[in-house]
């Protein structure tokens, strides 16, 4: 009787150290999720272009996929861009865009 008294708080120990490293692993990011984060906020001077370039792209592959979320979250995304560019009516063309669908 004393050893199952005595082991139940090891066993309740070695649970939590179980879990708890199972629930702090980082989930990993996608492509989508990093060039959304460099679109909100650019380190570099290419990194606005490049994150424009992958959502044309994904844009694209949205609208064969007959994706209509993921159309609107792009154009939203690339009129943000533009904004930041400069390109104030491509912008809003976008966001229009973005909004009519």
């Amino acid at each position: 009787m004393k050893t199952t008294v005595f082991s139940f708080p090891f066993f309740v120990c070695f649970c939590l150290l179980c879990s708890s490293s199972i629930f702090s692993q980082n989930t990993p990011r996608d492509s989508l999720d990093y060039y959304a984060a460099i679109a909100e906020t650019p380190k570099s001077e290419n990194d606005l272009q490049n994150a424009y370039h992958f959502f044309l792209r994904y844009q694209e592959q949205s609208q064969e996929n007959k994706d209509m979320n993921a159309v609107i979250y792009s154009y939203l995304l690339l009129s943000n861009i533009e904004f930041k560019v400069g390109l104030y009516n491509e912008s809003e063309g976008s966001a229009v865009k973005a909004l009519g669908m």
